[in-house]
């Protein structure tokens, strides 16, 4: 009699081949047998989802063996050790899908790899350790130009679903091992008993001695979260990470086929949301629904609660379905047939089918389960693909809330999803009643084809706020930085947008402003994320037009959250202010156009409501006296366009420096209906009059110098008294210079500051320019006085008597020996003042910091008398490398962070930390030239000017120094489009000959 092959891990299996006399070490069985032994299946009832947790059995190939195998999947082969990654630095790897698809063949057993690895099976020693497979699957995620998702490329693309499966269930089952295993001690007989022996008679369970291995888990290690993980905890993570874009991949690629192809899709996707299920990595809370009774609590849908039946009953057929086409196959495959004395064994009588749910129920559900599980960025990802599709209408995703489900009526236009509340009140056993599952009426729920909802983008975004770390812990963590929370952020805010939807019961001004509370990033060291945060900023009555806001009338939540919040107005101040700061032109240019198109929005938009008022009232009838244009949004505000007076101040003294006087003009003689941004109400405040004096003084606005010294209050304030100070050096007035400075040290008992002496130091460089080329009258006579001023100020005389109570401070030494060191590389008369200031061993003369500022004036007088050349040897010789804290933000490896490099030497001696605006004016001169050179008819032609004011670049070739200028850009943080902003792209270019 024909028998074949068995495997008898199955105890029950092993007691039904006993009965027939079959040996214990035999693997054979009655062919008639196996139908019954291996194909049995209930006709009735709930299929245990369960199924879908046993591994997969194929054929051993390698032994040659056709034994049914229905151990764990680790243990059907010799799996390698080493757990590298294959090559993936090959140049195919690039452009070439199929060669990264291969890489997936090692991990695969034979019968499951591609078609030209199945030719070479005799070379097969074993499968690579599956424990590699999820940074593969992460390295081709994250590789330019592709970005290849690997197991929906195998699964969509070359159809190879039965490997994407086994890679699935190898990654989920490596990655949750059971903690528990309660029936290894239980003594199964498999001797000669027979089979009422072993049913009768009672086993002996003997407790269990746990060894100091298997102990139980400390406090800390259930505690541990995801920022302490070893590293096997964070390749697991990696693995579910997989999984589940990959997942989501999935289903938006069926959405794009044909029903056909779709289907064929789905099944397979059933049958890994299902592995995800048995593993415990979808959250049983997406399938409960409780109404929130908070408004301002996120609320969940209960789309997924009432179709919980029917995806539970889904996926359990469809495991059920292929576990029954595998094992028929299998059966097949080794000469079983499914007859007996020639008659085909009897099936079930019924063939339930489940209707299947549209895709966009199972993108929710992915989503929904990403989110409540804590997969943040997985459900990002996600959204983003989805984003991609902005086709036509039948391939675009829409986005729709819960109250436009139950009433699609009231959508623009009209929907035609809804909510079949009749029949689920009819429902006696509920929505989650056996029949729900197999009914062949529609689902209770109709969200609209390719359709999610808003709430899960308004949970996702409140996901990505909690999850929002600094640069470098994201890079440590997997958390996410600012600048990616930020572009996933706006591209949540897009989507609502585009559907006219809101945050639900959030604003986004509270996004905002938990974005900076969670301190990933500094708001005045990087202004530049602080900016794209404020590109969240809804304008004036967006959200009162969203379908799903809050904030319409008759709402609990009160106005003041939306239009009278002064979150985005205030963090405008504070971003302008940054930028000043930080000598950032652009970006406090950009802050500051940015406030003045808010204050026009708002107006605009009050004044449409006004006319659409009066409209009303006109067809109406009712008196129109009580209007006003804005009496609803007097209190807003972003109606009023005033800076704060400090920030304001600032801003000034920056535009000062960066010689943009036509825009300092602006701001103090506008002739707007608003009128200037500085009126003349805001001179007599005393925080502004000193950026007001040297305006005036860069400027020769004598009118303006005029008011300001007249309004001067006593006693006057020490900024002030200085800037007085450098307006009569500018002046070349020495007398009131030395009642200045006699009555700062005197009565004031105010040191001079580095800012005096470089100031003095810049009118020497000019009075020396004029007599070299004009020797005009009184030049002589006034650089005598400027240079015994400046010698008194290095030879300390002008300094306070130190305190013999306390230690003796060198700090004022070593100040002044390192600002004469610097006027030494100057040639001229700066370098004669300082010949006998030779540095001399000892604590006096040590390096010392010089103040950026002081030297960026030092710097300006250079420039201007002696060239760009020499300011850029200044450069070279006092300034330390560029840094850019925006930089820092960027990073993509820990290790360029934390390692600690050694000290470099060529640093040594450097004392000057260079900001934008040190660069700027060394690179002014040739910029100027070149705008100059490019918009004259001829490029030989000088622009006619003043000896003084004529800009030297004292340099050969300008491009070299323009060539630099952009390396320094570069280091300072600064994009290409910036760039060009500062040296215009015709300029900052070679010229091709």
């Amino acid at each position: 009699m024909k028998s074949i092959h068995i495997a008898k891990s199955s105890h029950a299996l092993r007691s039904f081949t006993q009965c027939f006399g079959i040996s214990n070490h035999s693997n054979t069985l009655l062919a008639f047998l196996v139908p019954v032994a291996v194909v049995s299946f209930p006709l009735f009832g709930r299929r245990p989802i369960q199924r879908c947790c046993q591994p997969r059995r194929h054929l051993n190939t390698a032994t040659q063996t056709h034994e049914l195998q229905d151990e764990p999947i680790t243990t059907d082969f010799e799996w390698k050790s080493e757990a590298d990654l294959p090559a993936t630095n090959s140049v195919s790897l690039h452009r070439d899908a199929d060669a990264w698809v291969a890489l997936l063949d090692p991990y695969l057993p034979p019968e499951f790899r591609s078609e030209n690895r199945l030719h070479n099976s005799a070379d097969f020693q074993g499968i690579r350790s599956i424990a590699s497979l999820p940074d593969l699957l992460l390295e081709s995620r994250k590789t330019p130009p592709l970005r290849m998702d690997l197991l929906t490329y195998a699964g969509v693309v070359q159809q190879r679903w039965n490997a994407v499966l086994w890679l699935v269930r190898s990654m989920l089952s490596c990655e949750l091992p059971s903690a528990k295993q309660p029936f290894n001690s239980i003594p199964f007989r498999t001797g000669s008993d027979s089979l009422d022996d072993i049913t009768a008679s009672p086993i002996q369970v003997h407790q269990r001695i746990h060894s100091p291995t298997t102990a139980s888990r400390s406090l800390d290690e259930f505690t541990e979260t995801a920022e302490l993980m070893n590293y096997e905890q964070i390749n697991q993570r990696i693995a579910l990470s997989q999984i589940w874009q990959s997942t989501g991949s999935m289903i938006l690629a069926a959405g794009d086929k044909t029903p056909a192809e779709s289907t064929e899709i789905m099944c397979h996707v059933y049958q890994v949301l299902a592995l995800l299920h048995h593993y415990d990595a979808i959250p049983e809370s997406i399938y409960n629904y409780s109404p929130a009774l908070d408004p301002s609590v996120l609320r969940r849908p209960p789309t997924l609660f009432l179709l919980s039946s029917r995806i539970l009953t889904t996926l359990s057929d469809a495991v059920w379905r292929a576990q029954e086409k595998e094992i028929i196959s299998e059966a097949l495959s080794v000469g079983a047939k499914y007859v007996y004395k020639g008659h085909e064994l009897p099936g079930a009588r019924y063939k339930l089918r489940v209707r299947e749910l549209g895709v966009e129920v199972w993108l929710e559900f992915v989503l929904w389960s990403c989110v409540e599980g804590g997969w943040i960025r997985e459900a990002a990802w996600i959204i983003a693909e989805m984003a991609k599709r902005k086709g036509s209408t039948s391939s675009r995703w829409s986005i729709m809330n819960w109250s436009a489900i139950q009433e699609p009526s009231t959508c623009d236009p009209p929907r035609a999803a809804k909510v079949d509340w009749n029949r689920i009140r009819r429902r006696s056993a509920g929505v989650l009643g056996s029949n729900e599952g197999y009914s062949a009426d529609p689902p209770v729920v109709d969200m609209g084809p390719r359709t999610i909802s808003s709430e899960v983008i308004s949970a996702l975004v409140d996901g990505l706020v909690n999850k929002m770390r600094s640069a470098i812990d994201s890079t440590l963590t997997g958390a996410f930085g600012p600048s990616i929370t930020q572009h996933y952020i706006s591209l949540c805010k897009s989507l609502l947008d585009n559907e006219k939807l809101g945050l639900e019961s959030n604003s986004w001004n509270s996004i905002m402003l938990r974005m900076i509370e969670s301190s990933a990033f500094h708001p005045d060291h990087t202004p530049q994320i602080l900016e794209r945060v404020l590109q969240l900023a809804p304008t004036y009555r967006k959200e009162h037009e969203v379908f799903d806001s809050p904030h319409v009338p008759g709402s609990p939540t009160q106005d003041y959250f939306a239009d009278r919040s002064a979150a985005s107005l205030g963090l405008l101040h504070r971003t302008l202010f940054a930028y000043t700061v930080l000598g950032n032109v652009q970006g406090a240019l950009r802050i500051f156009r940015k406030l003045q198109s808010l204050v026009d929005i708002k107006r605009v938009k009050s004044m449409q409501e006004f006319v659409t008022k009066v409209n009303d009232h006109v067809h109406t009838g009712k008196d129109e006296s009580g209007l006003t244009v804005g009496s609803e949004s007097s209190d807003v505000p972003g109606f009023y366009p005033q800076i704060p007076v400090p920030i304001l101040a600032s801003f000034l003294d920056l535009i000062t420096d960066a010689k943009l006087y036509d825009l300092g003009r602006w701001l103090m003689y506008a002739n707007d209906i608003d009128g200037p941004v500085i009126p003349p109400s805001l001179y007599r405040c005393r925080i502004l009059q000193p950026g007001l004096l040297r305006f005036a003084t860069a400027t020769g606005d004598a009118d303006l110098l005029v008011n300001i010294t007249n309004i001067l209050e006593s006693p006057l304030q020490e900024d002030v008294l200085r800037a007085l100070l450098h307006c009569q050096i500018a002046l070349e007035k020495w007398d009131a210079v030395d009642d200045l400075i006699n009555y700062l040290v005197n009565e004031r008992k105010s040191n001079l500051t580095a800012y005096d002496i470089m100031t003095v130091a810049k009118t020497i460089l000019k009075i020396e320019k004029r007599i070299t080329t004009g020797n005009r009258p009184g030049a002589r006579g006034s650089n005598s006085r400027a240079e015994r001023l400046l010698k008194d100020m290095l030879r300390h005389a002008y300094d306070l008597a130190p305190d013999p109570s306390k230690p003796r401070d060198f700090s004022r030494s070593q100040l002044l020996n390192q600002i004469s060191a610097i006027f030494a590389t100057i040639p001229g008369r700066l370098a004669s003042i300082v010949t006998n200031k030779v540095r001399r061993p000892g604590q006096s003369h040590a390096p010392i910091s010089v103040p950026t500022d002081a030297f960026n004036v030092l710097l300006d007088g250079v420039v201007q008398t002696h060239g760009t050349s020499l300011g850029q040897s200044l450069w070279s010789a006092w300034c330390r490398k560029p840094r850019s804290d925006f930089a820092v933000q960027h990073v993509s490896k820990p290790a360029k962070i934390l390692e600690c490099p050694a000290q470099d030497e060529t640093e040594y001696g450097k004392v000057v930390t260079p900001t934008l605006q040190t660069l700027r004016i060394i690179l002014h001169p040739v910029v100027k030239a070149g705008l100059e050179a490019s918009q004259s008819s001829q490029a030989q032609e000088v622009t006619k000017a003043s000896d003084l004011d004529r800009p030297v670049t004292g340099i050969a070739n300008d491009q070299s120094i323009l060539n630099w200028g952009i390396a320094q850009y570069r280091a300072f943080g600064l994009t290409d489009g910036e760039i060009y902003i500062e040296m215009p792209e015709h300029i900052a270019k070679p010229k091709r000959t």
